[in-house]
């Protein structure tokens, strides 16, 4: 069995959302334990993480050539709603879900 594109993009896909609930949950525990001003700055320390989005790009565009190549049409069309989903997740906030 050959590893197809969509195969690739599953993975960096999946890759991202991991890396972007991380993300978020150390953002909620460390707004959780700052206290005042140092609450408000607490989001300048995780800026980095919009880096992330280049692995839904990455996932977006394997996901792409996968669909043209018409490898498998209901995996690439996963793949493609899976790597929109972790390039939103990379942007929204979830960690304000999670404060008290």
């Amino acid at each position: 069995m050959s590893i197809k594109l969509y195969h690739i993009s599953v993975l960096l896909s999946l890759g991202c959302i991991i890396i972007a609930f991380k993300i978020n949950y150390d953002l909620a525990l460390s707004y959780n334990l700052a206290t005042g001003k140092s609450q408000s700055l607490i989001v300048l320390n995780y800026l980095d993480r919009y880096n992330y989005v280049i692995l839904g790009v990455l996932a977006l565009i394997a996901s792409s050539v996968s669909l043209i190549k018409k490898e498998n049409r209901a995996l690439s069309f996963l793949s493609i709603f899976l790597s929109l989903a972790a390039m939103t997740l990379t942007f929204i906030d979830i960690w304000k879900l999670w404060i008290k």
